[in-house]
């Protein structure tokens, strides 16, 4: 039974007996929604050196094995199946047993036994009793393994003379691998066909690995050496080529120099074009739920919607157009989803993430340029810096996701196939509400970043010791 003034709302309607939906924060549960962790780590690293005397210089041999495992608990969800066994019952579930396979008689055999005393509060304001509480609270445990193994050789030392002095180099070669491996909770798994749990997305297992190799060397070469306005000029160049198992080959290289001259000044700065392959994570990790915040309101498909682009006739003069393709989206739900308009401010939304493996690598452009002034007890140190990324790794947002399947400006065919961020989107055929929002790790375009960094160092001899003080500073622009 419903209560008596929501029956005669409900018989109000022109079709009294035209279904109808209820929200229910699941409040009654008592125990809250929370997640548990537990990390295990082990590394163990093991190396040779020596020592090189034709060249005055050293070598290093290591290799090294580690693994993180993590338990991730979800406790106080409920356990969707069981919740529809109890609440469908009479009386939304007082005094439901309900039988599991294998059971005949309550509480015996071979299955389980669902009991609910007091049934579930939906309309009432009553504490559920202990054997409900039970049934309905779930937890579940996922497992994330991950493993890697390093081995890497490198040496340095001197390879001739210019007229300013010694040219130096290092170099060295690397094996890496990572693996990671992730088991969801059978409780929550997409495998798992009887239930899941409610509010939490079922995700499935994961696991994928990666192998990099790598060639590297840089060399130090004094141009200049004297006593004179200029004492110093040197170049520091330097390369390094990948071989990534998935992501193909890179190549990494840097020019820097220093100019010193007679105390206080010395300049320094260079040019760096570094490359950096997804890692094991961002390639294979599992389903995340993210809860983020929306700038239009939650749904866009709402009426409403704060949205430009959005459902709501009032910030949308084009509606009418992202009603259709949200209908679309929803399939035969969309009559019960805009049967009535929507309200209220939902600003809180969900979306979930997970690994690429379809994803490269990233680039970076690097220019310094900075100056160093030292004095007696102060040394100062400002540098400019230029940083241009493409191709950045990252998630794409909600409100992202929506604007471009809803959008004209991205969508202008106005269909499912028109953008590929449509798919992103599940609707519940049967109610034409928001199931999920999927996000994979994604290259998300360009990022710049240009700033000043300054750092003052102090320093004075105090009695047998000395005393110190270092500051920090820094202003940054971002595109």
């Amino acid at each position: 039974p419903v209560p008596e003034e929501l029956a005669r709302l409900l018989d109000s309607r022109p079709n009294p007996n035209a279904p109808w939906n209820l929200s229910r924060v699941q409040d009654y549960l008592e125990v809250p929604r929370s997640t548990a962790n537990d990390s295990k780590l082990f590394q163990i690293m093991a190396g040779i050196q020596g020592n090189v005397s034709a060249i005055d210089g050293t070598w290093d041999v290591y290799i090294s094995t580690g693994q993180t495992e993590t338990q991730n608990e979800a406790r106080g969800f409920g356990d969707l199946q069981q919740y529809r066994n109890i609440v469908g019952s009479a009386n939304y579930g007082r005094g439901a047993v309900v039988l599991g396979p294998g059971t005949t008689t309550p509480f015996q055999g071979t299955g389980g036994t669902a009991g609910c005393t007091t049934g579930i509060p939906i309309f009432g304001d009553f504490r559920m009793s202990e054997d409900c509480l039970d049934a309905l609270t779930a937890s579940s445990t996922d497992v994330m393994n991950i493993d890697q193994n390093i081995f890497e050789g490198t040496i340095q030392g001197r390879i001739g003379e210019l007229w300013a002095g010694e040219v130096r180099f290092a170099g060295g070669a690397s094996y890496r691998e990572n693996e990671i491996e992730y088991e969801q909770g059978n409780l929550n798994s997409k495998n798992n066909s009887v239930t899941q749990m409610i509010g939490l997305a079922a995700g499935s297992d994961t696991s994928g690995r990666t192998t990099a190799s790598d060639v590297f060397g840089e060399v130090l070469l004094p141009l200049v050496s004297g006593d004179g306005l200029v004492q110093s000029f040197a170049l520091e160049l330097g390369a390094r080529y990948s071989d990534y198992d998935d992501q193909g080959t890179a190549n990494t290289y840097k020019s820097l120099f220093t100019l010193a001259f007679d105390n206080p000044l010395r300049l320094r700065g260079g040019w760096q074009l570094a490359n950096r392959a997804p890692n094991v994570g961002e390639l294979f990790a599992p389903q995340n739920n993210v809860i983020q915040n929306s700038a239009y309101n939650g749904d866009p498909c709402g009426t409403n919607s704060f949205a430009p682009w959005g459902a709501n006739p009032t910030f949308n003069p084009n509606f009418a157009d992202t009603v259709a393709l949200c209908r679309q989206m929803m399939g035969p739900g969309a009559d019960l989803f805009y049967a009535e308009p929507q309200t209220g401010v939902f600003p809180s939304v969900t979306i979930v993430e997970r690994g690429n493996p379809n994803l490269h690598s990233e680039e970076a452009d690097t220019v310094t340029f900075g100056a160093v002034i030292s004095l007696e007890n102060v040394e100062l140190s400002i540098d400019w810096y230029k940083i241009e990324i493409t191709d950045v790794i990252g998630t794409i947002n909600y409100d992202t996701i929506y604007e471009q399947c809803l959008s004209p400006q991205y969508n202008p065919s106005g269909t499912l196939t028109g953008s590929p961020y449509c798919s992103y989107i599940e609707r519940n055929p049967e109610t034409g509400g928001q199931l999920r929002v999927n996000a994979a790790r994604s290259h998300l375009g360009y990022y710049e970043t240009s700033g000043v960094d300054v750092q003052v160092n102090w320093r004075r001899a105090l009695g047998e010791g000395a005393i110190g003080l270092n500051v920090l500073g820094f202003e940054g622009t971002e595109e």
